[in-house]
This record gives C-alpha cells, sequence and structure tokens, in this order.
C-alpha cells in the first residue's frame, strides 16, 4: 500500500520541481498543516560524496585522451589531406547542398521539440489561503492529468507529421537515385538523417509521450483519492473538526510527496 501511495503521489513532486508557483503555495500549504518538506539525508549524502568522486583532480586521464585525438587527427590530415581538399573542390556544390538539407531537417526538429516541453510549467498552482485545501489539490491533480493529456495528443500529432515528413524525404531520395540525381538524392539523404538523429537524441518523442501517459494515471488517481477522502470529511457534522481533518489530510498526504 505504502509503495503505491508514493507511485502516485509522486506526480506531486514533479510538479513541485517543474513549477516553482505550485512549489511555493504547496510549501505554504504545509507550513498551515504543520509539515516540513522531508529530505533524505542518505539521498543527500550520496549526491555529494558522488559529486566529490566526480570532481577529483584526475588531470591525467583527463588530458591524455585529447593528446591522444590530437595526435591521431594531424597524423589522419598528412596523409588524406590533399585528397580531402581535392574532392571539396570538385564537389564543393553537394557539399554546400547536403549542409544546407541537414541544417534545415536539424532545425525543423529542435523548433519541433520546444513545442509541449514542460506541460506542468502553465499548469495554475492550488490556492494556499483556502478553506477547503483537499478540494484545491483535487482540482490541481484533474488540471495536471488534462493538461498532461493534453501533451499526450500534442506529441503523437507531432511524431505523425515529422514521420510522415521523413518517409517522403526518404521515398523522394530513392526516386533520385533511380534517376542518377546523386547530388538531389545525397542532399535529401542528409536532411532526413539529420532529422532522425536529432529526433532520437533531442527530441525523444515517444519517452515523453510514455511519460505524460504515466503521469496523466497518476494525477488521475491522485484525484480519485482526494476525492474519495473528501467525501468521507464531508460526513462530518461539525465544522471544525471537519476543518482539522481536511489540514490532517493535506498534512498526510504532502508528507508522503
Amino acid at each position: 500500500m505504502k509503495n503505491q501511495e508514493g507511485d502516485y503521489l509522486n506526480i506531486i513532486s514533479i510538479l513541485e520541481s517543474q513549477n516553482p508557483a505550485i512549489g511555493r503555495n504547496l510549501n505554504q500549504m504545509r507550513g498551515r498543516s504543520g509539515v516540513m518538506k522531508v529530505i533524505s539525508l542518505n539521498h543527500g549524502m550520496a549526491i555529494s560524496l558522488r559529486f566529490m568522486l566526480e570532481m577529483m583532480p584526475l588531470r591525467w586521464f583527463q588530458i591524455w585522451p585529447f593528446v591522444l585525438l590530437l595526435i591521431g587527427l594531424v597524423a589522419l590530415g598528412v596523409v588524406i589531406g590533399p585528397y580531402v581538399f581535392r574532392f571539396v573542390v570538385h564537389n564543393w556544390r553537394i557539399l554546400l547542398l547536403c549542409i544546407s538539407s541537414a541544417c534545415i531537417g536539424a532545425s525543423v526538429v529542435l523548433v519541433i521539440s520546444r513545442v509541449g516541453f514542460q506541460p506542468l510549467m502553465k499548469i495554475k498552482p492550488p490556492s494556499a489561503n483556502t478553506d477547503e485545501p483537499l478540494k484545491e489539490l483535487e482540482s490541481l491533480a484533474e488540471r495536471t492529468s488534462a493538461r498532461l493529456r493534453t501533451a499526450y495528443i500534442v506529441q503523437v500529432s507531432l511524431v505523425v507529421a515529422v514521420f510522415t515528413v521523413f518517409a517522403g524525404i526518404v521515398a523522394w531520395s530513392m526516386v533520385m537515385v533511380s534517376q542518377k540525381r546523386l547530388a538531389y538524392a545525397s542532399a535529401f539523404g542528409s536532411g532526413g538523417v539529420a532529422m532522425l538523429v536529432l529526433s532520437k537524441w533531442k527530441w525523444q518523442p515517444f519517452e515523453r509521450m510514455a511519460e505524460a501517459r504515466k503521469l496523466a494515471d497518476q494525477a488521475d488517481i491522485l484525484a480519485t483519492a482526494l476525492r474519495m477522502r473528501i467525501r468521507i470529511i464531508e460526513q462530518i457534522s461539525d465544522p471544525e473538526n471537519r476543518a482539522k481533518a481536511q489540514w490532517e489530510a493535506v498534512a498526510e498526504y504532502l508528507k508522503l510527496s
């Protein structure tokens, strides 16, 4: 049970890390409920130890690979330099065409990768000065779920569009090869390769879709749990005890997040 709670309450920690306004308001709610944000001492010590190990002055191990790489490049340049120069002189138009196509493809993917990036940044934070904090948390969970599912749909649409363009580029490159127009085929191929590489390295749409769907499910589970808790607390007739029960529930949820 504790693991399941930790799973769906993980969305609260992610909201705080990606949306500073939500983090501030949730900290104010923690203050009103008497709960302080708990930080694992062991986790902090592990991070500090790893940082110290990574920053140790291993200068020889850091310099030698670059020295060897420089020696290898100089030797290689002496041997193949004249051949490369003649190739560039005779094929500079094809090379420029390939470079321009690759830059255009890369720029398209880089621009698209910014669409839907960190969708939790735009979610409206809960009100910390409320008399019904559980309903504020429930509303926050519902807004988070809706925003993440919208981000999922946007990513799916972008993936379909980009890979349709990529498939068209590959098909057109094959047509150019069949017509023996190798310059245009190389240009289209360069653009397609640049799009494919940056999609995997920079955009990572499938990882984004999986993460958005997972977090949306966690937000739905959290909203359902809060809704059930609200119904139980609403059965308390005394207003003072009902308000106290709400803040105790808020303290429980925010302490576990």
